[in-house]
């Protein structure tokens, strides 16, 4: 794939051969597809393969910014600590306290 004349980079959305504003599953079965066929340990060619590789890249963060912006309509997933992390937090708020006690 060409780049653009105009910014120097090659449309990842063409590169990955899907229309703008494919879905995530889209691209990701896309993004499969062709770094299987073009993968150099497959036989492929690497340089076109890093191209894959980028464009997938350039998608997701192009997904990430409308994310982190809120604009998009896309809902931002918030991780819950394991239960590991929630049985640590007593005795963490012990030692905070030890550390940092009240000034009264």
């Amino acid at each position: 794939m060409r780049p653009d004349p105009r910014t120097g980079v090659a449309d990842p959305w063409a590169v990955l051969g899907l229309r703008r504003g494919a879905s995530s599953q889209e691209v990701a079965r896309a993004w499969r597809t062709l770094a299987a066929r073009h993968h150099p340990d497959a036989g492929g060619d690497a340089d076109r393969f890093r191209e894959i590789v980028a464009a997938r890249d350039r998608i997701a963060g192009l997904a990430g910014a409308r994310l982190r912006s809120g604009s998009g309509g896309h809902v931002a997933v918030v991780r819950r600590p394991n239960a590991a992390a929630r049985a640590l937090r007593p005795l963490r708020r012990r030692i905070d306290r030890r550390l940092h006690p009240r000034v009264r």
